[in-house]
């Protein structure tokens, strides 16, 4: 199956709201499981701990492993690419913020101009729904004088 195909039937990474731990895989674990690989970055110190972070591994693995391999060995910068994409893509609309680190370092990889920005910056150009209502209280804020 494709990553398109993943999307098609709605398959989601899972992001359980109540925990502390990441829950959005790092490009780095998913090289790892895919055995592209000899180095990994959370995924075995997770695996009795954080549940959704290993299924969300395994998960971004599938959707990617029909090309992947033939990428990586062409070009890996463009294997972190296509991984990064499926990440983003596979993300829930509630981690779909740039202020979530998890989510951030995936589109940093598809957009190198996010990387020296500020947490304040990231509220100016993420797309989510709480930053666009930060963007607005702010406005509202230098419009009213405070």
């Amino acid at each position: 199956m494709s990553l398109p195909e993943f999307k098609e039937l709605g398959l989601a990474l899972a992001y359980p709201k109540n925990t502390w731990a990441q829950r959005l895989p790092e490009i780095q674990d998913v090289l790892y499981v895919l055995r592209l690989t000899e180095e990994q970055r959370s995924f075995t110190s997770f695996q009795d701990v954080n549940p959704a972070y290993i299924r969300n591994t395994l998960l971004v693995a599938a959707a990617v492993s029909d090309v992947i391999y033939d990428a990586h060995q062409k070009d890996p910068e463009q294997a972190r690419r296509i991984i990064a994409t499926a990440i983003v893509e596979l993300a829930p609309k509630e981690a779909r913020c740039l202020r979530n680190q998890d989510f951030a370092a995936a589109r940093t990889v598809l957009d190198p101009a996010l990387e020296n920005k500020a947490q304040e910056e990231m509220v100016d150009v993420c797309e989510c729904e709480s930053c666009s209502n930060l963007r607005q209280i702010a406005a509202c804020g230098l419009a009213c004088g405070d």
